[in-house]
């Protein structure tokens, strides 16, 4: 199988297309979307619903989309989107869907979620068809600027490619990068953090049990 791989409060975490404070994520992960949008054909499976953008945004150029979320979605999201299909499950696994189905996958700020995170990548693999194409987003460890209560862990470039290497290759391995207001901004609040952090002296931040209603 080969996999491109890219470097919400509710029950899950979320990102907000309304709220001014979340615009730089949220245009952040619409990217990844307009992205694959213009890669994906075929049958397409997209792990993590979240706020309908893979409908609304990539099921238009698959021959048949099926997006999977622990949460209920709005139904009106397939009012106008006959060929799309929605299962609410936890995973891994993926209960009731057959091996070698997709021709892509897409899943976007979920693997962070994810405790079984070995055998999330196997059921991803599983379901792929022989040739299919995985495309994945991800937090960059190395870039975090404090503990996301929301995950479970997050992955720097070497992490995510010894995970990936015994089930996907990685064919390509792309980034997200800003301008130099959005790169201002980000040394900013690094500085705002780093001021407050040096003041956890027990390292508490990092002994926090991750959200239980954040898991996927």
């Amino acid at each position: 199988m080969i996999t491109k791989s890219l470097n919400f409060f509710q029950t899950a975490e979320r990102v907000s297309s309304s709220d001014p404070s979340d615009s730089f994520v949220f245009q952040r992960s619409l990217l990844a979307y307009i992205f694959a949008s213009n890669q994906i054909k075929g049958k397409v499976l997209e792990i993590g619903t979240g706020s309908g953008y893979g409908i609304q945004n990539i099921s238009k150029n698959a021959s048949h989309f099926v997006t999977i979320d622990k949460n209920p979605i709005d139904k009106s999201l397939f009012s106008t989107r006959t060929n799309c299909s929605f299962i609410r499950m936890k995973v891994p696994p993926f209960k009731g869907i057959q091996s070698n189905s997709f021709d892509y996958i897409i899943c976007f700020q979920v693997l962070e979620h994810i405790k079984n995170d070995k055998l999330f990548i196997q059921e991803i693999e599983r379901v792929l068809k022989p040739n299919g194409f995985l495309i994945l987003t991800t937090p960059n460890k190395k870039m975090s600027l404090s503990r996301n209560p929301w995950h479970i862990r997050e992955y720097t470039y070497q992490e995510l490619t010894k995970l990936m290497s015994n089930e996907l290759q990685i064919i390509e391995t792309l980034g997200v990068f800003g301008n130099k207001i959005i790169s201002s901004y980000y040394e900013k609040n690094k500085e705002s953090v780093n001021k407050y952090r040096k003041f956890d002296i027990f390292k508490l931040e990092h002994r926090l049990l991750v959200l239980i209603e954040g898991h996927f």
